[in-house]
């Protein structure tokens, strides 16, 4: 419930301000006084949820979170907007030294006010139309990928799906992996991996609506395999774990596995575990049989990335990042990762960073994709 926390803090800052200056985009009197209270009333209802949110029921707390978080990420847009405003006023008074009210005057500028608070309002609504379309809607992307190490079992070809950042939640239900099934079936892998952050905090969600019995369904021929996120270490890890044996996957935790003889799978625990192995550890647990076999590297962040071809790394594949899921964070995340989303090869190495297929929070993105990735893996050397 950390988002809970961090929308508390944006919308403390972004209502009181609204109630500062955004109340004057309407009339004195009435009018002023009931959105001023309107908004001091939804800030007064963040300040409960998050106080009570032990208390809440599960319907009750998925409108809570719903309604809290969207509204912070429309005050995110909103905020700059009306001080964007605000200081096209105030210099245009500098420069002319004349008030856009005397220049206006009274009735003009008031149907200007007018116009511009029911625009933001438009502006609002919008957004938060298209951040929950762009969540609803993932993209799968697909990549080809040439090794120069010959697939076992005398394979030519091995179709890999990539997904990471789940998030189940209060948010993230039933329809998500709904849609993951959709995309499962359509793209026929050999073989999914699940990279981390499968759950947002707590792990009961994902037990509810039968979604353990839609992701049952998923089934590829070498199986379903997952790692661990730092959202993982947030709460009941044992029950976490329980639910990835329960649907089927296999979790890997600094460990290695060999599905169908085809490829080694790396997977390792997530980058805030001070104890996990390094990688040259892991590739030390490789069985001798399977050492001339491809190296697919898995774990939830994109640190450490100079230690994979040293490694003998075939693909690396990651998540956490979530593109920044709302700009403009993405920005902050594009500046902070030196592999923020997408393909690329870095020393020497395919490395796909995934921005994730559900989201911290609401199921809402700003100018980024949810997405899953396949990788069609061809042997050049045989």
């Amino acid at each position: 419930m950390h988002v809970l926390l961090y929308t508390l803090f944006i919308q403390l800052i972004g209502i009181l301000y609204l109630v500062w200056r955004g109340g004057q985009a309407v009339p004195r009197g009435w009018w002023r006084r009931s959105l001023r209270g309107v908004l001091l009333a939804d800030l007064l209802f963040v300040l409960v949820v998050v106080l009570l949110r032990h208390q809440l029921s599960s319907d009750l707390l998925t409108f809570s979170i719903v309604f809290v978080c969207s509204w912070a990420f429309v005050l995110l847009y909103i905020v700059p907007l009306a001080l964007l405003i605000n200081g096209g006023r105030l210099l245009y008074k500098r420069i002319t030294g004349q008030t856009l009210r005397a220049r206006l005057g009274d009735t003009v500028y008031q149907r200007a006010k007018w116009v511009l608070f029911f625009v933001t309002v438009a502006i609002s609504a919008l957004i938060l139309m298209y951040g929950y379309q762009q969540a609803a809607t993932p993209h799968m992307v697909e990549h080809k990928v040439e090794l120069t190490k010959p697939l076992g079992a005398d394979r030519e070809h091995l179709r890999v799906l990539f997904v990471s950042d789940l998030h189940f939640s209060e948010t993230i239900g039933r329809p998500f992996a709904e849609r993951l099934l959709e995309l499962y079936k359509k793209t026929e892998p050999d073989l999914m991996l699940v990279g981390g952050d499968i759950f947002d905090y707590y792990p009961d969600p994902a037990y509810l609506d039968s979604i353990p019995e839609i992701m049952q369904q998923i089934t590829p021929p070498l199986g379903c395999y997952y790692v661990l996120g730092n959202h993982e270490y947030r709460s009941d890890m044992a029950k976490k774990k329980a639910w990835i044996k329960l649907v089927g996957g296999t979790l890997l935790v600094d460990s290695i596995a060999t599905p169908g003889g085809a490829v080694t799978l790396i997977g390792r625990d997530d980058y805030t575990q001070s104890e996990r192995a390094s990688l040259s550890e892991l590739i030390g647990q490789i069985p001798q049989e399977s050492q001339q076999l491809p190296r697919i590297l898995f774990e939830h962040q994109p640190r450490q990335l100079y230690s994979l071809a040293s490694n003998g790394i075939d693909l690396a594949l990651y998540g956490h990042t979530h593109d920044g899921q709302i700009f403009p964070f993405s920005l902050l995340v594009r500046a902070y990762y030196p592999i923020a989303h997408g393909f690329t090869e870095r020393y020497g190495t395919p490395v796909y960073v995934s921005s994730g297929y559900g989201a911290a929070g609401p199921a809402m993105r700003l100018f980024t994709n949810s997405e899953v990735a396949v990788f069609d893996l061809y042997s050049t050397s045989k």
